[in-house]
């Protein structure tokens, strides 16, 4: 079974498939630690992951496909805990099977290997140290010497920032994930090294950004959002569609990469991307024009990138979730239209998708003719063109035809349910 490692790539998939009918569970406890050892090509790892995301979407399972699927997915975790320049992506199809899985079953199994991952990929990172020694003056120092707030922190923040970085790996875990590998410890940063300052206070949770300036590596950003008023399990279903909106899958990333939860401190990371929101270009540009021809020539282009965002969250999360108030204020969006990447700001304001038509109709009313109220300069260039191209480009021209096609369908029957 471990030889099947050195099989070529493009017999790789098959034979993997032919291992899982075999009668028994071929990746046993035993084949998988050996497995863990060996480096496996990216077109290895993109074929075990196929395969079980083809597995997970089976309705019907005999027994033994179903435990050799488990033993697939117990495999990933494993691996992906070992092989941590992975963990991300393999992080990502897990958050996907947990969510998506045709049967009950195996989104439980894919819920604990998730969490197996997780304790897999903390436990190589290792705990946090407490004390460090200053190369230059040869003297003690700790997380307390490290850390500067600003003024604006608010003291039971402070309190439970300095206690997730003092006792946990919470900055290593982000910087690892959001810098590609780069590992930084107490001793890598000197004294006064980490400032922290609030970058705002919104949807029940205050964000701020953390800037690690280290003794040799540069300096790193992230954020850090420490909650306030969500639920546990608003928690939860937020890291998910943050995990599943970033980039580690077959599209461009929707939102910010999403680092590790820490639940004692009640806090998450998140990469720290600096940029302009779509609320703040839009009064910046009506300022600087000179005439409304720009402003006018570009309104479009904004429009359609804003769109094509909410729409792709609503794709990502399965067709299940809209953002709740499809706003300018909640995407930065780049203001030339030779850049491409629009991301939503925040994606906790979340309402339950009720229809495609409705869907549209709140891109218009809710997004279109807001910015149209606030600048009466861009009335009537957005034609409803552009929420259909959005809708299209997200979809594909023959998914997204016949998902129109059905909600209007569904509409002339008095049920737009898509």
């Amino acid at each position: 079974q471990v030889l099947a490692v050195a099989e070529r790539e493009s017999r790789f998939a098959a034979t993997v498939r032919r291992f899982l009918d075999r009668p028994g569970v071929v990746l046993d406890a035993s084949t998988r630690a050996a497995l863990r050892e060996v480096t496996l090509e990216e077109a290895k790892i993109t074929a075990l992951i196929e395969t079980a995301r083809e597995l997970c979407r089976l309705e019907s399972l005999t027994p033994q496909r179903e435990e050799s699927t488990v033993s697939l997915l117990d495999f990933l975790a494993d691996y992906g805990a070992a092989h941590p320049a992975i963990y991300h992506r393999i992080r990502w199809f897990l958050t996907r099977a947990m969510l998506f899985s045709a049967r009950e079953s195996l989104r439980v199994e894919a819920r604990r290997v998730w969490n197996d991952l997780l304790h897999g990929f903390r436990d190589w990172l290792g705990p946090s140290s407490a004390i460090a020694v200053d190369p230059e003056t040869g003297l003690e120092y700790r997380w307390r010497d490290v850390v500067a707030f600003d003024d604006d922190v608010h003291s039971d923040d402070r309190r439970r920032l300095l206690e997730a970085i003092r006792t946990t790996p919470v900055l290593r875990e982000g910087v690892f994930l959001f810098a590609r590998a780069a590992s930084v410890r107490l001793s890598d940063i000197p004294p006064g090294g980490v400032s922290i300052r609030l970058l705002g206070v919104n949807h029940g949770k205050s964000v701020y950004r953390a800037t690690i300036q280290t003794r040799f590596q540069g300096s790193f950003d992230l954020a850090i959002n420490v909650n306030a008023e969500l639920a546990a399990d608003a928690v939860e279903q937020e890291i998910h569609w943050l995990i599943l909106c970033g980039g580690a899958g077959d599209r461009p990333p929707l939102v910010e990469e999403f680092g590790g939860y820490w639940p004692a401190q009640d806090l998450w990371t998140e990469e720290f991307i600096p940029g302009e929101t779509l609320e703040r270009a839009l009064r910046r540009m009506a300022r600087r024009e000179a005439g409304e021809d720009r402003f006018r020539q570009i309104w479009p282009f904004l429009a359609w990138t804003t769109l094509s965002a909410y729409v792709d969250f609503w794709f990502r999360t399965g067709r299940r979730w809209e953002i709740a108030d499809p706003s300018p204020a909640n995407v930065v969006v780049p203001t030339d239209d030779y850049q491409t990447g629009a991301r939503l700001v925040s994606v906790t304001l979340r309402r339950p998708h009720d229809g495609l038509l409705g869907m549209i109709g709140r891109f218009r009313d809710d997004f279109v003719s807001g910015v149209e109220r606030e600048y009466p300069a861009l009335a009537g260039v957005v034609g409803p063109e552009v929420p259909f191209s959005a809708i299209l480009e997200i979809m594909g021209e023959r998914a997204g035809v016949a998902a129109l096609r059905l909600a209007l369908d569904r509409a002339d029957a008095g049920n737009d349910g898509l």
